[in-house]
C-alpha cells in the first residue's frame, strides 16, 4: 500500500488488490493437437501462487515413438530485488550476437520495430524449440550499480561428431533410425552472465558465454564475450552491440530517428568468418556457425491518422569459401479509415543461387529475382461479420506464380468462425507463394504453395473467462496430380 496515500484511497487499492488476487490464475492447462500424416501432441502447464510461478511443456511431435519426446520444466520465484529460476531458462542479451537478444531478428518490413529492441536478462524458456535453451540455476539481481545475472547449466543436445568436428541438430525431430541414434549425445555444460545498467539517456550492458560439448572421448568449448548498449535522445538513439568469440567477430551498429510522422533504422552488421557463440541469434541472411556475412539493414517508416508507409532495404554478402551476395527490398503501403483497409505491398530480393556449385559473377543464371505482388481488402461489414480478399503475384525467371485467398469471419460473443479459400497458379517452385494461414493461438504456421491447386480451411473458437476451444480444418486438392491432403488441429485450455 502507498505510504502517503490518504484513508479513502487506501480502502480503494485494498478493495482493488483483493479483486485482482481473486482473478488471478492459478493454474493454466493447455493443450494442443495436429494431425495430418501422424498426430502431434503438446502440453502446456502454468501454475501461479504469490511470487512463484512453475511451468512445464511436454511434446511428441509426428513419427515419434516416445510419448514424452521433449519435456521442459521450471520454477520461477522473486523475493525483492531478486530473481531465480530453476530449471529451463534462457538470458536475453543485448542484440542477439553473444545469448539470445530482445526479439526474433527477421528482415523484413517490421524490422524496423525490433531491430533497436535489446534483450532484457533473465526469463523462462518456454519455446518448443528443443534444446536451445539452458538447463539449470539462473539467478538475477537488481543493485543500485545495475543488474547482475548468472546461469549455471547443463544440457542434452542432438548431435554427432565426425573428423573431431561436432555437428549439432536443433530441428528436434527423432522420428527415424538416424534421428533417433543422435538423440541427446551430446552433453553441453554452460556457464553464462550478464551486467547492464540503465538511465534515461543511455543503457549499457556486458555479457559473457563459456560452454563445453562433450561426445564420447572429444570436447568442444565455445566462449564469448560481448558489449552492448545505446544512447538516448529525444528525437532517436544509437544501439550497437560487439562480440568477440573464439574464432571470429560479431558487429552490430545502428542508429534510429523518429518523431511523430516518421521513423528511421538504418543498420551495419559484421559478421567474421567462423564467428559463433553458444546462442547466437543476430539478425542475418544465412546463419551459421561460420557466416562471414556483412550487410546494411535500412528502413523508413511513415505514419499519418489513415495512411502508413513503410519502405526498406538489406544489402548483404558472404565471403566464405562459395561468395554469396544479395539484397532486398520494398513497399508497403497501408490506408484505414473506419471499417476498411487496404494494404499495397510490393518486394524484390535477388541473391546467389545455393546450389553448392561454382560461383560465377558474370553469369546471368548465378543469380535469382524474385518480385512479389500483394494486394489486400479488409471490411467490416457489421459488427459480427467481415471480410478478407488477397491477391498475390509472384515473378522468377520471367515465371509467374499467382494466387487469390478470400476470407470470411463472423464472431458473436464467445463463439468466432473463419473460412478461407485460396486458389494457386504456380508453373514451378521459383515463382512460389507464400500466405498466411488459419492459426489457432500459439501457432505461427505461413503455408508455401508451389503447385497449382485449391486450398480450403476453416477455424472456430470458443472463449470464456476461464476456458477457450478452438479446431482448424484444412483440405488441399492439386488438379495435375489428383492428390488430396488435409490437416487437422484442435486446442483446449483451462484457466483455474
Amino acid at each position: 500500500m502507498h505510504p502517503n496515500a490518504s484513508p479513502q484511497c487506501q480502502a480503494v487499492l485494498e478493495r482493488i488488490g483483493s479483486r485482482t488476487k481473486q482473478k488471478q490464475t492459478i493454474l493454466n492447462l493447455k493443450q494442443a493437437m495436429v494431425k495430418n500424416d501422424d498426430i502431434k501432441y503438446q502440453w502446456r502447464l502454468q501454475w501461479k501462487k504469490d511470487n512463484l510461478t512453475a511451468g512445464a511443456m511436454i511434446e511428441r511431435d509426428p513419427n515419434e515413438k516416445d510419448l514424452l519426446d521433449y519435456l521442459s520444466m521450471y520454477l520461477k520465484g522473486e523475493a525483492g530485488r531478486a530473481k531465480w529460476i530453476v530449471g529451463d531458462h534462457q538470458i536475453k542479451a543485448g542484440y542477439g550476437l553473444n545469448i539470445w537478444g530482445g526479439y526474433p531478428k527477421q528482415k523484413g518490413f517490421e524490422t524496423i520495430n525490433i531491430l533497436p529492441r535489446y534483450g532484457r536478462g533473465l526469463s523462462a524458456y518456454r519455446s518448443s524449440h528443443e534444446s536451445w535453451g539452458f538447463r539449470g540455476l539462473g539467478f538475477a539481481l537488481l543493485t543500485d550499480h545495475g543488474q547482475w545475472t548468472v546461469s549455471v547449466g547443463r544440457n542434452y543436445r542432438d548431435g554427432t561428431v565426425d573428423k573431431n568436428i561436432i555437428h549439432l541438430f536443433d530441428d528436434g525431430y527423432h522420428d527415424t533410425e538416424l534421428a533417433i541414434s543422435r538423440k541427446n549425445k551430446i552433453k553441453e555444460t554452460t556457464v553464462s552472465g550478464m551486467w547492464h545498467f540503465q538511465n534515461k539517456s543511455m543503457y549499457l550492458g556486458l555479457s559473457t558465454s563459456y560452454g563445453r560439448r562433450n561426445i564420447k572421448d572429444f570436447n568442444e568449448t565455445k566462449k564469448a564475450i560481448s558489449i552492448f548498449g545505446e544512447y538516448n535522445k529525444p528525437y532517436g538513439k544509437i544501439f550497437s552491440e560487439a562480440c568477440k568469440t573464439d574464432n571470429g567477430t560479431g558487429l552490430i551498429l545502428g542508429t534510429l530517428l523518429r518523431n511523430k510522422l516518421i521513423s528511421y533504422v538504418s543498420s551495419l552488421r559484421i559478421y567474421s568468418d567462423g564467428y559463433g557463440s553458444l546462442r547466437s541469434n543476430p539478425m542475418a541472411e544465412w546463419a551459421g556457425a561460420t557466416m562471414g556475412e556483412s550487410g546494411v539493414y535500412q528502413g523508413l517508416r511513415l505514419s499519418t491518422k489513415h495512411i502508413k508507409v513503410v519502405v526498406f532495404g538489406d544489402w548483404y554478402s558472404e565471403s566464405n569459401i562459395t561468395p554469396r551476395i544479395g539484397y532486398e527490398s520494398g513497399i508497403r503501403a497501408d490506408w484505414k479509415r473506419e471499417r476498411n483497409k487496404i494494404r499495397f505491398q510490393w518486394k524484390t530480393e535477388e541473391k546467389t543461387i545455393e546450389d553448392g556449385g561454382n560461383w560465377e559473377p558474370n553469369s546471368l543464371n548465378s543469380t535469382v529475382k524474385r518480385e512479389t505482388y500483394k494486394i489486400v481488402g479488409v471490411t467490416k461489414i457489421t459488427n459480427k461479420l467481415s471480410f478478407r480478399g488477397q491477391l498475390i503475384q509472384t515473378i522468377a525467371f520471367e515465371e509467374k506464380g499467382k494466387c487469390v485467398e478470400l476470407q470470411t469471419i463472423y464472431k458473436h460473443r464467445a463463439l468466432s468462425f473463419w473460412i478461407q479459400g485460396i486458389v494457386s497458379k504456380i508453373p514451378d517452385y521459383t515463382s512460389r507463394i507464400y500466405v498466411w494461414a488459419l492459426n489457432l493461438p500459439g501457432e505461427m504456421r505461413s503455408r508455401m504453395y508451389s503447385d497449382s491447386g485449391i486450398s480450403l480451411s476453416c477455424k472456430t473458437m470458443y472463449e470464456k473467462e476461464k476456458y477457450r476451444f478452438g479446431a482448424r480444418t484444412s483440405l488441399d486438392y492439386i488438379p495435375e496430380t489428383k492428390s488430396v491432403t488435409h490437416d487437422h488441429a484442435i486446442i483446449i485450455e483451462v484457466s483455474l
